[in-house]
């Protein structure tokens, strides 16, 4: 339950916020925006990307076994989510290492980056269409909650005062997702009858039919299946979903 003193701790939070960013209207209002909302998808992804001078910008939040799971993100956004996906597949980008350090991880131009830094992430991540992408972690003290991702579909670094909304904007939506409900793994939310759904979930159920038809363990299973999406180049969504709807289907063949 909230108690006032988180209240009053969340309205220091947000206007102390507020006062930083009111030199820009815009990322001003998107903060007042996200003060007033309850959760975060009450908050409008596509003005936040305005405000901050990004294409798009999303939210996964991490679970307690280290996995992620995006929970925020335009409704019209393509790339962003693809971004995400493919990070989640082959196990290295900049979430990856911004959970890790706690420090915010900027590429201003992926064409331009080292060949051996991100070596299966970032041509994917340029073919999904994004150019540059900059990911600050969602802290809680020392603890990460999640990742906050910006991308562009143009290269170029972000400026001083874009890197300062971008870290407010991630502690306005570290007490949103505080409201999540305790089902998403994060130590300490608080229930919330608007958690959205985790859109892996069919990815994790059937990771669980290959772990059964397979007779390997779980997290064995969900490697073979993003190994078998990365191979066959296909969003590791849809061929969890085909394995969900076909694999009482005797013709169908399971990824091996």
């Amino acid at each position: 339950m909230d108690t006032p003193e988180h209240h009053d701790a969340g309205e220091e939070v947000l206007a102390g916020l507020l006062a930083a960013a009111r030199s820009s209207r815009l990322i001003a209002g998107m903060l007042q925006s996200a003060g007033t909302a309850t959760v975060l998808e009450e908050v409008s992804a596509a003005q936040c990307a305005a405000a901050l001078g990004l294409t798009g910008v999303t939210v996964s939040i991490l679970a307690t076994d280290g996995s992620s799971e995006r929970v925020w993100a335009a409704p019209d956004d393509r790339i962003g989510p693809a971004v995400d996906d493919v990070e989640y597949i082959v196990g290295e980008g900049p979430a990856h290492d911004a959970a890790r350090s706690g420090q915010a991880v900027c590429e201003p131009n992926l064409s331009a980056g080292p060949a051996d830094h991100w070596p299966l992430f970032r041509p994917d991540a340029v073919r999904c269409g994004a150019a540059a992408l900059f990911t600050f972690p969602i802290l809680l003290g020392n603890k990460v909650l999640g990742v906050l991702n910006g991308y562009r579909v143009t290269p170029g670094p972000l400026t001083s005062q874009q890197r300062t909304a971008a870290w407010s904007l991630t502690h306005a939506a570290c007490l949103l997702l505080l409201q999540l409900q305790p089902t998403t793994g994060i130590s300490g939310a608080a229930p919330s009858a608007r958690c959205p759904a985790p859109h892996r979930d069919q990815v994790h159920q059937a990771a669980g039919i290959l772990s059964v038809k397979l007779e390997i363990p779980v997290a064995k299973a969900l490697e073979r299946l993003r190994a078998h999406a990365y191979g066959q180049d296909r969003p590791l969504l849809d061929l969890a979903r085909e394995i969900v709807s076909r694999h009482t289907d005797p013709s169908y063949r399971l990824p091996d």
